[in-house]
């Protein structure tokens, strides 16, 4: 759970956000907001099943685990190489409960550990979470209750009682564990070097089975003085075994300045409770411009500190599983100029955490270069299983910042994501550099601005939605602005958005396969293809979604005042903020509303208010109801078997937000050549590069169709070659007409990843 701040970082954070107002603002006027605590119902990270710690001692590691739910297998695995670790067969499968140990390992050996899942009755196990390391022998043990008189740290009964001692000794011996009882102990500026592993959460015995590193009876409580940094985990270069901190509680006494801070040096933070500093909870700084850190950060609640979460600037690749990142005066987690480094791809991977109430935005990535490779170089983004909720500015943002170097590209995946209520945009995307963009199973509602915000610069192309849900926000559903990049979007949802559905304002994109609900204007600078558009509830479309949308712009204990009452009632069942919670209208007085329950006293206005149908709840269903008027009329390879329209009606269907137990690969188009913006010269070919290679025996005519407006298909000669497809202009030349290219389910990754298409690409020929 969060740490509730104190009087000191009150009025820091207060201070700071102050100074945020006028220095951090966005570009659309929106200033830092006071951090707002998730509610006690909130759903804990993470959502997706994975490894969240290891401890070693001699010839043994306990490793700990989150499976979330028993619908599928789950296997680990055990290497001493981490690249290979999924070549080999799991040592032990069929996993429950929460850890295992596993003993006979060899002291002074670094291993390797990961979970395997699959579908029950599947051969195949895909990875999940993070490889974490630990590498066995006698440790040192620390006990703030035992006797200092006989204590040299090599036994429970003798152990150091000071966390500086043990760790001065560590290094001095080349001891890597240092295990640490349950209890309070003092930290100034506490130093973990190359190699360390500092290990807490354990009971009287510092049996590896009855360590538990999240059980606040069994906490490791380290407390941070005025004025200092708790722990500051230091090296150089790229370590092979970097420094470990697992299972302790760091909280300042008010005015400790960061909990953790690593700098030049490989970590892994694991099961961290941080929070009550006046900068950051986590800063990591890397000097080299040239070697990448490699820092993986899994089950922590970061919260409560005066600026970041986390902050991270320099060349790392980043992996974050099941962490909380909650009411930080400022980002929850700022990558602040990520760069990257020649002849390689940089990785950033943010799954199953949380971004709630931060003052600012929730995930602020920003990609950034300083030279030109002397090779192919450039990030690769995924973020999946994650919720954006309530933060005073934007829930995600991704921002290419290195365009202007020759050599980069950046391809990102936000996947089976949520972004709700938050006060500007739910994601924004400024894709002013070269790559692929695929939104993918997300849904982002009761956002301020847009709900999906696209912005670029002179690099043209186009960023895919697909299977998402835009929702109750404010402003457009999804909106591309600036610059020669657009939407593509197919079985999409735009419900009752309150400026519009999919609006491209540059450049012409596609829509496919989607419903528009209760849409005023819908589409803007789109082509259409197997669409529909609902402007009544007469008609059921969905079997649970709202029936009214409006805006509340004021609010006083059980009062709210709306812009629009036109459809509200008493005794609706009213929502705010899509936050899950029954208003009943008691009575409706012009614009003024009468609630009960009150609503919450931290309600950021203005807030979406939407109507629901009585008995049915206020949490959406976007499966097709019977009789709806998206069923069957997506778009289909001709004489294909009818295809629904909506999220439901994907290759890949699911709820928009809910990650899957076990991740597909996902195969989706990147961009073409000629570019969408450029148009294509009548007599040229046209190439349509995808995330994939694509498989040739799944190259078929009827599953890639150039067809104009009128309806005439075009015969294109078709080929493959690689990640690339080819269409020839028939006989030449592809006429004076416009058409659309349309990508048909069928078409395949070599690899066997999973389509997104049917989609359609918008083609201009002059």
């Amino acid at each position: 759970m969060p740490f509730s701040p104190c009087v000191r970082l009150l009025a820091a954070s207060f201070l700071c956000l102050l100074v945020s107002a006028c220095s951090e603002s966005s570009e659309d006027g929106l200033g830092a907001q006071n951090p707002v605590a998730p509610p006690q119902t909130s759903a804990p990270p993470p959502y997706t099943p994975g490894l969240l710690a290891a401890a070693a001692t001699s010839e043994t590691v306990f490793v700990h685990w989150n499976l979330p739910s028993s619908s599928f297998e789950a296997a680990l695995f055990q290497g001493e190489q981490a690249a290979q670790l999924y070549d080999e067969a799991p040592v032990a499968t069929g996993l429950g409960g929460d850890g295992m140990e596993i003993a006979g390992l060899a002291d002074g050996t670094t291993y390797f550990f990961g979970l395997g899942v699959r579908e029950v009755g599947r051969s195949r196990w895909v990875p999940t979470g993070l490889v974490l390391r630990a590498r066995p022998g006698s440790p040192y043990y620390v006990d703030a209750a035992a006797d200092p008189a006989t204590a040299d740290g090599t036994t429970p009964e003798t152990a150091f009682t000071s966390l500086v001692v043990a760790l001065v000794a560590a290094v001095n011996d080349g001891i890597a564990n240092v295990l640490v009882k349950q209890g309070t102990y003092a930290a100034d500026g506490l130093e973990v070097l190359t190699g360390i592993h500092v290990y807490g959460g354990f009971d009287d015995t510092f049996a590896l089975p009855n360590r538990d590193p999240q059980d606040p009876a069994q906490q490791t409580l380290v407390v941070v003085a005025d004025d200092t940094v708790g722990f500051h985990l230091r090296g150089i270069g790229a370590s092979p075994d970097p420094a470990v901190l697992d299972g302790l509680a760091i909280r300042s006494t008010g005015g400790g300045l960061s909990a953790v801070e690593v700098d030049d040096i490989e970590a892994e933070l694991r099961c961290l409770q941080i929070g009550n500093f006046e900068r950051h909870g986590i800063r990591l700084r890397n000097s080299s411009a040239t070697d990448e850190l490699d820092i993986q950060v899994s089950r922590c609640v970061v919260s409560g500190n005066g600026t970041d979460g986390l902050s991270l600037a320099g060349a790392f690749d980043l992996r974050v599983h099941g962490c909380a990142f909650d009411s930080n005066a400022q980002e929850g987690l700022e990558c602040d100029a990520i760069l990257g480094v020649g002849f390689r791809r940089s990785r950033i991977v943010i799954e199953g955490s949380r971004f709630f109430g931060n003052g600012t935005d929730g995930l602020d990535i920003e990609m950034d270069a300083v030279d030109p490779p002397n090779g192919p170089s450039g990030f690769d983004v995924e973020i999946r299983g994650c919720r954006f909720e309530r933060n005073g500015v934007h829930g995600l943002i991704v921002d290419h910042d290195f365009e202007a170097v020759q050599g980069y590209d950046a391809n990102i995946v936000v996947r089976e994501s949520v972004a709700r209520a938050n006060r500007g945009r739910g994601m924004s995307i400024d894709a002013d550099g070269t790559g692929g963009t695929l939104v993918h199973r997300s849904l982002a509602t009761a956002n301020g601005q847009e709900g999906f915000f696209l912005s670029s610069e002179a690099i043209p192309g186009f960023a895919v939605l697909s299977a998402c849900a835009a929702s109750a926000n404010q402003n457009v559903g999804a909106r591309s602005v600036g610059g020669t990049k657009t939407w593509v979007a197919t079985h999409c949802v735009f419900a009752g958005n309150l400026r519009g559905g999919i609006h491209n304002n540059v450049v012409e994109g596609g829509v496919a396969s989607t419903v528009a609900y209760l849409q005023q204007q819908p589409f803007a600078r789109v082509r259409t293809a197997g669409s529909v558009e609902v402007d009544q509830t007469a008609t059921s479309t969905f079997l649970s979604v709202p029936e009214f949308f409006t805006r509340v712009i004021g609010a006083s204990g059980n009062r709210v005042r709306v812009e629009d009452s036109s459809g509200i009632f008493p005794g609706a069942v009213l929502e705010l903020a899509d936050d899950g919670v029954e208003y009943l209208v008691v009575s409706v007085n012009g614009s003024e509303l009468i609630l009960n329950p009150s609503p919450p006293g931290n309600l950021t206005l203005p807030a979406t208010a939407t109507i629901h149908p009585s008995g049915l709840g206020v949490d959406e269903n976007y499966r097709l109801s019977v009789g709806s008027p998206a069923r069957d009329v997506g778009l289909a390879e001709p004489g294909a078997d009818p295809v629904d329209a909506g999220v439901f009606g994907s290759p890949d269907p699911g709820d928009p937000g809910e990650a899957a137990v076990v991740a597909s690969s996902l195969f989706f188009p990147i961009d073409t050549s000629p570019s969408l913006s450029a148009g294509l010269p009548r007599s040229s070919a046209l190439l349509i590069r995808f995330s994939h290679d694509v498989a040739p025996s799944s190259v078929l005519l009827g599953r890639v169709r150039a067809v104009t407006e009128d309806g005439t298909e075009l015969e294109a000669p078709l080929m493959s070659i690689d990640d690339e497809l080819v269409l020839l202009p028939p006989n030449g030349d592809w006429g004076p007409q416009s058409f659309v290219v349309e990508l048909h389910l069928g078409l395949a990754a070599s690899d066997g990843a999973t389509i997104t298409t049917p989609m359609i690409l918008p083609i201009r020929t002059f």
